[in-house]
Protein backbone atom coordinates (compact mmCIF):
# COMPACT_ATOMS: atom_id res chain seq x y z
CA UNK A 1 0.00 0.00 0.00
CA UNK A 2 1.49 3.25 -0.94
CA UNK A 3 0.69 6.29 1.00
CA UNK A 4 3.30 8.58 -0.03
CA UNK A 5 6.03 8.69 -2.95
CA UNK A 6 8.77 6.40 -2.71
CA UNK A 7 7.21 5.11 0.42
CA UNK A 8 4.95 1.35 0.78
CA UNK A 9 3.41 0.03 3.84
CA UNK A 10 2.92 -3.47 4.13
CA UNK A 11 0.53 -5.37 6.82
CA UNK A 12 0.57 -8.99 8.10
CA UNK A 13 -3.50 -9.15 9.14
CA UNK A 14 -3.70 -12.42 11.37
CA UNK A 15 -6.54 -13.13 13.60
CA UNK A 16 -4.84 -12.14 16.99
CA UNK A 17 -2.74 -10.00 16.08
CA UNK A 18 -1.49 -7.27 12.94
CA UNK A 19 2.16 -6.40 11.78
CA UNK A 20 3.52 -3.48 9.94
CA UNK A 21 6.25 -2.22 8.42
CA UNK A 22 7.08 1.07 6.40
CA UNK A 23 9.37 0.96 3.53
CA UNK A 24 11.19 3.20 1.21
CA UNK A 25 12.46 2.16 -2.42
CA UNK A 26 16.27 2.93 -2.90
CA UNK A 27 18.53 1.79 -5.29
CA UNK A 28 19.48 -0.90 -3.35
CA UNK A 29 15.93 -2.59 -2.92
CA UNK A 30 14.42 -0.48 -0.23
CA UNK A 31 15.11 0.30 3.23
CA UNK A 32 12.52 -0.53 6.44
CA UNK A 33 11.65 2.73 7.77
CA UNK A 34 10.03 1.41 11.05
CA UNK A 35 7.84 -1.97 11.70
CA UNK A 36 5.99 -3.42 14.70
CA UNK A 37 3.17 -5.60 15.75
CA UNK A 38 -0.09 -5.62 17.36
CA UNK A 39 -2.11 -8.28 19.34
CA UNK A 40 -5.33 -8.19 20.80
CA UNK A 41 -7.49 -10.85 21.86
CA UNK A 42 -8.50 -13.94 19.33
CA UNK A 43 -12.36 -13.57 18.68
CA UNK A 44 -13.04 -17.43 19.70
CA UNK A 45 -13.71 -19.26 23.22
CA UNK A 46 -11.26 -20.13 25.35
CA UNK A 47 -11.82 -23.50 26.07
CA UNK A 48 -13.35 -25.09 22.56
CA UNK A 49 -11.53 -22.86 20.40
CA UNK A 50 -14.86 -22.03 18.41
CA UNK A 51 -14.99 -18.56 16.50
CA UNK A 52 -17.08 -16.14 18.23
CA UNK A 53 -18.87 -15.19 14.65
CA UNK A 54 -19.70 -19.04 14.62
CA UNK A 55 -21.72 -18.83 17.97
CA UNK A 56 -23.27 -15.79 16.74
CA UNK A 57 -24.33 -17.64 13.03
CA UNK A 58 -25.53 -20.34 15.08
CA UNK A 59 -27.70 -18.25 17.73
CA UNK A 60 -29.30 -15.97 14.79
CA UNK A 61 -29.84 -19.07 13.14
CA UNK A 62 -31.74 -20.72 16.37
CA UNK A 63 -33.76 -17.64 16.69
CA UNK A 64 -35.27 -17.25 13.90
CA UNK A 65 -36.24 -20.99 13.65
CA UNK A 66 -38.07 -20.16 17.14
CA UNK A 67 -39.76 -17.15 15.64
CA UNK A 68 -40.64 -18.90 12.39
CA UNK A 69 -42.05 -21.97 14.38
CA UNK A 70 -44.02 -19.12 16.88
CA UNK A 71 -45.57 -17.65 13.60
CA UNK A 72 -46.23 -20.86 12.41
CA UNK A 73 -48.42 -21.92 16.04
CA UNK A 74 -50.05 -18.68 15.84
CA UNK A 75 -51.32 -19.83 12.49
CA UNK A 76 -52.49 -22.81 13.39
CA UNK A 77 -54.36 -21.75 16.57
CA UNK A 78 -56.22 -19.42 14.70
CA UNK A 79 -56.84 -21.63 11.92
CA UNK A 80 -58.41 -24.48 14.12
CA UNK A 81 -60.71 -21.88 15.51
CA UNK A 82 -62.04 -20.75 12.75
CA UNK A 83 -62.37 -24.59 11.61
CA UNK A 84 -64.13 -25.06 14.74
CA UNK A 85 -61.75 -27.25 16.78
CA UNK A 86 -61.09 -24.71 19.17
CA UNK A 87 -62.74 -22.48 21.18
CA UNK A 88 -59.96 -19.90 21.78
CA UNK A 89 -57.16 -19.49 19.51
CA UNK A 90 -54.57 -18.49 22.56
CA UNK A 91 -51.16 -19.57 23.39
CA UNK A 92 -52.42 -22.61 25.44
CA UNK A 93 -55.65 -23.43 23.31
CA UNK A 94 -53.20 -26.60 22.68
CA UNK A 95 -51.87 -27.36 25.97
CA UNK A 96 -54.96 -29.78 27.36
CA UNK A 97 -53.97 -31.41 30.46
CA UNK A 98 -54.96 -35.02 30.36
CA UNK A 99 -54.70 -35.38 26.05
CA UNK A 100 -51.18 -37.05 25.10
CA UNK A 101 -50.58 -36.05 21.68
CA UNK A 102 -48.77 -39.21 20.94
CA UNK A 103 -51.86 -41.31 21.67
CA UNK A 104 -54.17 -39.03 20.00
CA UNK A 105 -52.15 -39.51 16.68
CA UNK A 106 -52.34 -43.35 16.63
CA UNK A 107 -56.24 -43.76 18.22
CA UNK A 108 -57.26 -40.48 15.61
CA UNK A 109 -56.43 -43.38 12.79
CA UNK A 110 -59.85 -45.88 14.51
CA UNK A 111 -62.01 -43.81 16.68
CA UNK A 112 -63.37 -40.14 15.74
CA UNK A 113 -61.43 -37.55 17.89
CA UNK A 114 -63.20 -34.27 19.31
CA UNK A 115 -62.75 -30.89 18.40
CA UNK A 116 -59.80 -30.53 20.63
CA UNK A 117 -58.05 -33.75 20.22
CA UNK A 118 -58.11 -33.41 17.00
CA UNK A 119 -56.78 -29.84 17.08
CA UNK A 120 -53.69 -31.36 19.48
CA UNK A 121 -52.87 -34.11 17.75
CA UNK A 122 -52.42 -32.06 14.42
CA UNK A 123 -50.68 -28.80 16.64
CA UNK A 124 -48.04 -32.05 18.19
CA UNK A 125 -47.07 -32.92 14.15
CA UNK A 126 -46.82 -28.71 13.22
CA UNK A 127 -44.96 -28.61 16.19
CA UNK A 128 -42.55 -30.86 15.33
CA UNK A 129 -42.67 -31.23 11.50
CA UNK A 130 -39.95 -33.58 11.07
CA UNK A 131 -36.67 -33.69 8.95
CA UNK A 132 -36.11 -32.44 5.21
CA UNK A 133 -32.37 -32.17 3.72
CA UNK A 134 -31.80 -28.91 2.40
CA UNK A 135 -28.01 -29.45 2.05
CA UNK A 136 -26.24 -29.90 -1.50
CA UNK A 137 -23.49 -31.85 -0.59
CA UNK A 138 -22.20 -35.36 -1.11
CA UNK A 139 -24.16 -37.63 0.73
CA UNK A 140 -20.98 -39.55 2.59
CA UNK A 141 -20.11 -35.55 3.61
CA UNK A 142 -19.83 -35.73 7.43
CA UNK A 143 -22.61 -33.45 8.23
CA UNK A 144 -25.21 -33.10 10.65
CA UNK A 145 -27.49 -33.80 7.48
CA UNK A 146 -25.69 -37.09 6.77
CA UNK A 147 -26.53 -37.96 9.94
CA UNK A 148 -29.85 -37.05 10.16
CA UNK A 149 -30.90 -39.14 6.68
CA UNK A 150 -28.76 -42.23 7.84
CA UNK A 151 -30.77 -42.26 11.33
CA UNK A 152 -34.25 -41.64 8.87
CA UNK A 153 -33.43 -44.77 6.90
CA UNK A 154 -32.76 -46.95 9.91
CA UNK A 155 -36.49 -45.43 11.40
CA UNK A 156 -37.71 -46.11 8.57
CA UNK A 157 -37.16 -50.11 8.73
CA UNK A 158 -39.49 -49.97 11.73
CA UNK A 159 -42.23 -47.04 10.34
CA UNK A 160 -42.89 -50.19 7.11
CA UNK A 161 -44.56 -52.02 9.87
CA UNK A 162 -46.89 -49.24 11.08
CA UNK A 163 -49.81 -46.35 9.29
CA UNK A 164 -48.08 -43.30 10.31
CA UNK A 165 -45.43 -41.94 12.57
CA UNK A 166 -47.73 -41.28 15.52
CA UNK A 167 -48.80 -44.73 15.37
CA UNK A 168 -45.28 -45.74 15.43
CA UNK A 169 -44.01 -43.47 18.14
CA UNK A 170 -46.72 -44.74 20.11
CA UNK A 171 -46.90 -48.15 20.07
CA UNK A 172 -43.17 -49.50 19.52
CA UNK A 173 -41.75 -50.76 22.57
CA UNK A 174 -38.69 -49.34 20.99
CA UNK A 175 -39.70 -45.64 21.70
CA UNK A 176 -41.77 -46.36 25.29
CA UNK A 177 -39.08 -44.50 27.20
CA UNK A 178 -37.94 -41.61 24.44
CA UNK A 179 -39.23 -40.40 21.21
CA UNK A 180 -36.91 -36.93 20.52
CA UNK A 181 -33.49 -36.88 19.32
CA UNK A 182 -30.94 -35.78 22.20
CA UNK A 183 -27.22 -35.11 23.05
CA UNK A 184 -26.12 -35.56 19.05
CA UNK A 185 -28.64 -38.96 19.06
CA UNK A 186 -31.09 -38.72 16.05
CA UNK A 187 -32.39 -41.62 16.08
CA UNK A 188 -36.09 -40.65 16.63
CA UNK A 189 -35.64 -38.82 13.35
CA UNK A 190 -38.25 -38.85 10.79
CA UNK A 191 -38.94 -37.21 7.31
CA UNK A 192 -40.73 -34.29 6.66
CA UNK A 193 -43.29 -36.13 4.27
CA UNK A 194 -43.68 -38.93 6.42
CA UNK A 195 -45.28 -36.21 8.78
CA UNK A 196 -47.67 -35.29 5.78
CA UNK A 197 -48.43 -38.93 4.60
CA UNK A 198 -49.77 -38.70 8.39
CA UNK A 199 -51.50 -36.20 8.45
CA UNK A 200 -53.50 -37.00 4.60
CA UNK A 201 -54.38 -40.24 6.69
CA UNK A 202 -55.65 -38.94 9.85
CA UNK A 203 -57.41 -36.37 8.58
CA UNK A 204 -59.06 -38.76 5.74
CA UNK A 205 -59.63 -41.05 8.28
CA UNK A 206 -61.85 -39.11 10.42
CA UNK A 207 -63.84 -38.17 7.53
CA UNK A 208 -64.43 -41.68 6.45
CA UNK A 209 -65.39 -42.53 10.55
CA UNK A 210 -68.37 -39.83 10.20
CA UNK A 211 -65.92 -36.41 11.85
CA UNK A 212 -67.41 -33.06 10.20
CA UNK A 213 -64.37 -31.69 11.52
CA UNK A 214 -61.89 -32.80 9.34
CA UNK A 215 -62.83 -31.34 6.22
CA UNK A 216 -60.28 -31.20 2.90
CA UNK A 217 -60.80 -27.71 3.09
CA UNK A 218 -58.97 -28.05 6.64
CA UNK A 219 -56.31 -30.38 5.37
CA UNK A 220 -55.58 -27.95 2.33
CA UNK A 221 -54.89 -25.30 4.61
CA UNK A 222 -53.23 -27.41 7.36
CA UNK A 223 -50.61 -28.64 4.89
CA UNK A 224 -50.07 -25.36 2.94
Amino acid sequence: MEFQQGLTLGIDLGIGSCGWAIIRETDQGGEILNWGARTFDVPETAKERTPTNQLRRQHRGLRKVLRRRRQRMNGLRRLFKEAGLLESDGKSALKVSGLDPWRLRAEGLDRKLTGQELAVALGHIAKHRGFKSNSKRKSNDASEDSKMLKAVHETAGKLAAYRTVGEMFARDEAFATRKRNRDGDYSRSVLRDDQEREVRLLLSQQRRIGSTLATEELERDFIV
